[in-house]
Formats: structure tokens, C-alpha cells, sequence
């Protein structure tokens, strides 16, 4: 890396001062497919919009441009600011674990009103 490319991450052009700039970065990396996608969620995320959308595709066109200094500094400021993740991550699993819990108690339920139907049911049908 080169003396030129160090910047600090909040500096232009890599403008990492929210979670926004490093979900849009990973978007970015993740394809076109994922930026084109995301940029038709961005309304419906509790996101700013507009900021995301510009951020966004900055990021793909940083990519689309491949210079080194600009990708590795933007991998290396990403890297850094990761930790506006955890939160969201945190809230995600979370999330995750009580739809699995409410999963299990759904099953666990139905799995006993189909035992309890067949011990009523089953001397009906036996001799």
C-alpha cells in the first residue's frame, strides 16, 4: 500500500461514519445482483434511503473502477468499522433463536395433540 492511499476512514472518499457505508460496501462486493436488490429494499429498511443508494453505488463503482489503493482501503476501513454490525447481528440472532424456540413448542404441541388423537381414536379401530 502505498503512502498516498492512507487516509482516515471517515475522510472522502471512503465516508465510513455508519453502519450504512459498510453494509453498502459488503452489498457492493456481494455482486450487482445484491446492490440492484438491496437498492429496491433500501426504502423499506430503517435506513436513509438516498444516503444508502449513493453509497452504494460508489462502493460498486469503486469496484468497477479496480484501483488498488481505493479497494484494499475500503476492505481495510470496512474491516475496521465492522463493529457497527454487532448490534444488528446481535438482534438478528436473537431473532433467529426465538423463531426457533417458537418452531420447537409448535412442534412439541402438535406432536402431542396427534398422540393424544391417535390413544383416543385407536381402540375404535382395533378389537
Amino acid at each position: 500500500m502505498r503512502a498516498a492511499c492512507l487516509k482516515t476512514c471517515q475522510d472522502e472518499p471512503f465516508t465510513y461514519t455508519s453502519l450504512q457505508a459498510v453494509l453498502a460496501w459488503a452489498l457492493a462486493e456481494a455482486g450487482a445482483n445484491t446492490t440492484l436488490s438491496a437498492s429496491r429494499l433500501s426504502r423499506t429498511l430503517p435506513l436513509n434511503a438516498l444516503l444508502f443508494l449513493e453509497q452504494m453505488l460508489r462502493s460498486a463503482k469503486t469496484l468497477e473502477d479496480n484501483d488498488p489503493c481505493l479497494v484494499s482501503g475500503h476492505h481495510l476501513c470496512a474491516a475496521v468499522n465492522s463493529y457497527r454490525l454487532v448490534p444488528y447481528a446481535f438482534l438478528l440472532a436473537v431473532a433467529l433463536a426465538l423463531a426457533v424456540l417458537l418452531l420447537r413448542i409448535a412442534l412439541a404441541v402438535f406432536f402431542s395433540v396427534f398422540t393424544g388423537a391417535f390413544a383416543v381414536f385407536l381402540p375404535s379401530f382395533t378389537r
